[in-house]
């Protein structure tokens, strides 16, 4: 009788797994163990430095209930209290942590004075690492019944018995006012974004929360530990753990030769065995191109394409890999992305499947095009692309070829259509892009706009409400809703392209930890500047704001478009298409204010004509299983 392969797999992994662990046992001792390179924490995916798990406290920021579904999970930072994970966001080096403190919030939600003498510090653990609480707000707390002049922009909350209240909702910089220099300062985190403006509240309750985003920033020494010498920096003892005279002994995710001995021998021909059956299993499902159409170039014919991938042909660098320039023999020039070699598993392979899926059904203008892809038993997975030559639209707001005047107005407000109608023709047939941002915009000779990089792209099923799953995109750009419920809609995309505007607008990086705290993220430094109305702190100087009354009008005009697309409710952003009728609106009218409402949206369209879906170049009517391509793949 014929055992099936699944039950076979389920046993070896039984069995196996046993005898590691009965190896580990034996071999245990008082040392510390090797930290993991990263654990797997329920919703918020696998987890890596600084963070560790409870096991292995030494190696980390402890971490606890990540294997408990129905447990809520807890962070000790330092050596203080556990405070409630909302949502943890990393990206390479840079680490946030959405966290709830519960005394907080008992003092804020029954109005209890003593939230006015709270504590908001978190302890530094230098040389180690240090923690910027984002989005802070100065409360001032002076003696009842003193003669305190109120300053200008402030307000007063009396309802504590002992002590007044002062408050400017607007202000989050550390400057003291003269009347107020005699009163007590502290820092409590606040609601960034508020269904009511937040300029006319008197009630400090309103606008406070117990909910802070850290930012935790690794010490010089620690970061070339842990990213340069593949070492370990700990909370704990020796600082960075390597030892340069034994490299192999010490390295981050090496065993001890003893140990490995110990487990080779035991586990390695249930590896092969296990490996081999998971190989069977799982090709045919990731490695599927059958009715794709996608032709397949082979590894030689890129690398001549490539010049043997000579380095000076390096266009750029991606958590995928590494992009390259190139030209093929029947003359096409070519981006080449390239999956490097040690990001060969389930997880980067899925991402290069699923670009070929999603970009062999779509045909559009403002979408970059597939020419091909490597075969899965290749030597290396590439990925080859029209090459479009004059960068990306981020290159020119804050890179390299950032030059005042090189990107005018018109061209600025053309790429924003331009990325808008692309998205609409996604999320037209379900799509969302899920990391829309300037530098996955590429630029032609036109400067028309290309939208790039569909890696993490999802499709999003026509009748539900959303997609729940663990957060991905880029810091800065990523839907706060979609951080904290870990449910993805096509609003967060909405949220990506607000940011993208506000780009577009001030020329100013996403992520500026020069800023003061609570404007590092560009977004929110957007929203209260639009808030006040005080446009010309955020508008590029070179664009002409001051000089030309329509350009005026119509930055204005885009600036509380991308307000309404901030909106921290996903329930108050406009859709893509909506957002695609107002900046039209916004072009033929020339930011003319009657015919844009009082926050550019929410407008009617009716005399202005809008590009229907076969217009925008949309392929087929009902499914992308179905689409025939506008124009046919080139084969080699």
């Amino acid at each position: 009788m014929r055992v099936p392969p699944h039950f076979v797999l389920r046993f070896l992994l039984l069995f196996y797994s046993l005898l590691l662990l009965a190896a580990a046992n034996e071999n245990n001792s008082s040392e510390i163990e090797n930290c993991p390179n990263s654990f797997a924490c329920g919703d918020f995916g696998d987890v890596h430095f600084p963070f560790s798990n409870t096991m292995s406290h030494e190696c980390g920021l402890p971490i606890m209930n990540c294997n408990d579904l129905e447990a809520v999970r807890e962070v000790q930072l330092g050596n203080q209290k556990w405070f409630q994970i909302e949502n943890i966001y990393q990206q390479e080096d840079r680490s946030q942590i959405n966290i709830l403190d519960h005394d907080l919030q008992n003092l804020l939600s029954s109005k209890n004075c003593s939230a006015f003498f709270y504590k908001l510090t978190m302890p530094s653990l230098s040389p180690m690492m240090s923690f910027n609480i984002l989005d802070t707000i100065t409360i001032f707390r002076c003696i009842h019944n003193s003669t305190v002049p109120l300053p200008q922009n402030y307000s007063k909350y009396t309802n504590c018995s002992e002590y007044d209240i002062y408050f400017d909702p607007l202000r989050t910089d550390d400057v003291i006012p003269s009347s107020l220099s005699a009163c007590s300062t502290i820092q409590l985190p606040f609601k960034t974004q508020s269904p009511d403006p937040i300029s006319t509240v008197s009630d400090p309750y309103t606008f406070l929360t117990a909910q802070m985003h850290i930012e935790v920033e690794l010490s010089k020494t620690c970061h070339d530990c842990y990213y340069k010498r593949e070492g370990w920096c700990r909370l704990e003892g020796k600082l960075c753990s390597i030892d340069d005279t034994a490299p192999t002994q010490h390295k981050r995710g090496v065993l001890k030769p003893i140990k490995i001995g110990l487990i080779m021998g035991l586990g390695c021909g249930g590896v092969i065995l296990i490996g081999y059956l998971f190989i069977i299993l799982r090709k045919q499902e990731v490695f599927n191109y059958s009715g794709l159409g996608v032709p397949v170039f082979s590894y030689e014919e890129l690398e001549k394409a490539t010049n043997n991938f000579d380095p000076s042909s390096e266009l750029g660098r991606g958590g995928f890999g590494r992009v390259y320039y190139g030209k093929l023999e029947d003359g096409r020039e070519v981006a080449i992305k390239r999956l490097h070699e040690r990001k060969r598993d389930y997880k980067h392979i899925k991402q290069f499947m699923n670009e070929i899926k999603l970009l062999t059904c779509l045909r559009h203008g403002n979408l970059v095009s597939l020419y091909g892809c490597t075969a899965p038993q290749s030597r290396e997975l590439m990925l080859v692309y029209e090459y479009i030559p004059n960068g990306t639209v981020g290159d020119y707001l804050h890179g390299h070829l950032a030059e005042p005047g090189s990107l005018p107005w018109s061209v600025r407000l053309k790429i924003a259509i331009e990325t808008a109608i692309a998205l609409t023709y996604l999320h037209a047939f379900d799509i969302i892009h899920r990391d829309v941002k300037t530098n996955n915009i590429l630029l032609d000779n036109n400067f028309s706009a290309i939208l790039a990089d569909f890696g993490i792209s999802r499709w999003f099923p026509h009748d539900a409400s959303h997609v729940s799953t663990a957060p991905q995109g880029t810091l800065g750009y990523l839907d706060p809703q979609y951080q904290q419920s870990h449910h993805l809609t096509k609003k967060s995309d909405v949220y990506s392209f607000g940011v993208v505007l506000i780009e577009l607008i001030s020329s100013l990086t996403v992520v500026d930890e020069t800023r003061d705290v609570g404007e590092v993220n560009l977004a929110n430094l957007a929203i209260k500047i639009i808030k006040r109305r005080a446009f010309t702190e955020l508008v590029d100087p070179s664009l002409g704001f001051e000089s030309n009354e329509n350009v005026k009008r119509m930055i204005i005009s885009v600036a509380e478009l991308a307000f309404k697309c901030l909106q921290k409710d996903k329930k108050l952003r406009p859709s893509m298409f909506k957002v695609l009728e107002v900046l039209q609106i916004i072009e033929s009218r020339k930011g003319r204010p009657e015919h844009l409402g009082t926050h550019g949206v929410g407008i009617s369209c009716r005399d202005i004509h809008i590009p229907s879906l076969t217009s925008l170049d949309l392929v087929g009517v009902a499914s992308l299983k179905n689409l025939t391509p506008k124009r046919p793949h080139q084969t080699i």
